[in-house]
């Protein structure tokens, strides 16, 4: 079997906190779906999405103006923004404990309904291979991926002089540069103890400067002591999260994401301590209004989480 999805979309979104005054952004979408599913092991989705975003007297002049974080080819025109974005994967099952996911996609960890700590679904797609197995009450999923870098070019300037200057040829008169090398790669294990409760544990790391590195395609290896034994020169995020369902239509979840610390100074406010937090609920059909959600979320982002020593 397999359908078409054809996409039209308008969203309006109000911004306050990143300028002097309050901002409206508009973004519209056009694009399609197409998905299906051949005999009951193999499963495919392609899909393409267009972009125009412009804000009220925003001029776009360096890819940083752009507020949507999923986007392709931006083109900046001055009052407006063009982008698109493009996924293509296919999905497949090895005996009956492994699938496979390969293609260009996302991967979301986590137990928020939307944005997560980890993984979110909220950034560019990649091209990916992930390994998904399940065993009674536990699941287990390994992620390898390669990330674009960033584009060291005049509309990025916090990007440039980023670039391999020595990984460089001239053709046609013209200097071509070459892209660095950067991956991302990952595992989570969850487990349901009971039925109303899911408890997660998930490494993720990005590195670059070299080929895919085999100790972070190995799916049981820790990544904490791989970066170390590898020379310190990677970027390792650990998360715990839980997920309770108290009762039917109640979800109250939580997240922990560490980047660095200090172990003897684990609870102080050294610098070097660098984590989030992530406390929400979510209440579905709110007294008996059908199509209707409520939800209420907490997050605290500590200074310099998410960057290393190595861009």
């Amino acid at each position: 079997w397999g359908k078409v999805d054809l996409l039209a979309r308008q969203q309006t979104d109000l911004f306050s906190g990143r300028r002097d005054e309050d901002e409206w952004i508009f973004r519209n979408r056009l694009g399609a779906v197409v998905e299906g599913q051949l005999r009951e092991r193999v499963g495919f989705r392609v899909s393409f999405e267009q972009t125009r975003e412009e804000g009220i007297e925003r001029k776009y002049v360096i890819r940083s103006d752009v507020f949507e974080p999923r986007r392709e080819a931006v083109q900046l025109k001055g009052g407006v923004a063009d982008y698109h974005e493009a996924t293509a994967a296919i999905s497949f099952g090895l005996g009956d404990l492994v699938d496979v996911v390969a293609g260009k996609g996302q991967v979301m960890w986590g137990p928020a309904p939307e944005d997560n700590l980890g993984l979110s679904a909220n950034t560019p797609s990649y091209d990916m291979v992930l390994l998904r197995s399940r065993l009674g009450v536990v699941r287990f999923e390994h992620l390898a991926a390669r990330l674009r870098p960033c584009p060291d070019r005049p509309d990025a300037p916090t990007c440039r002089g980023l670039a391999d200057e020595e990984s460089s040829y001239i053709v046609n008169g013209m200097t071509r540069g070459l892209e660095r090398e950067k991956y991302l790669a990952g595992h989570r294990l969850e487990a349901s103890p009971t039925r109303w409760i899911d408890i997660g544990f998930q490494e993720v790391v990005v590195y670059g400067d070299r080929g895919p590195e085999l100790a972070y395609l190995n799916p049981f290896m820790f990544f904490w002591a791989a970066q170390s034994y590898l020379g310190d020169k990677d970027n390792v995020m650990m998360t715990l999260d839980v997920d309770v369902r108290p009762h039917h239509g109640w979800q109250v979840y939580a997240a922990y994401t560490i980047d660095d610390l200090k172990k003897l100074k684990i609870f102080s406010d050294d610098f070097a301590n660098k984590f989030s937090f992530q406390l929400g609920a979510l209440w579905t059909n709110p007294l008996g209004w059908a199509q209707t959600d409520v939800r209420a979320e907490y997050v605290r982002v500590e200074p310099w989480i998410y960057t290393h020593k190595f861009p």
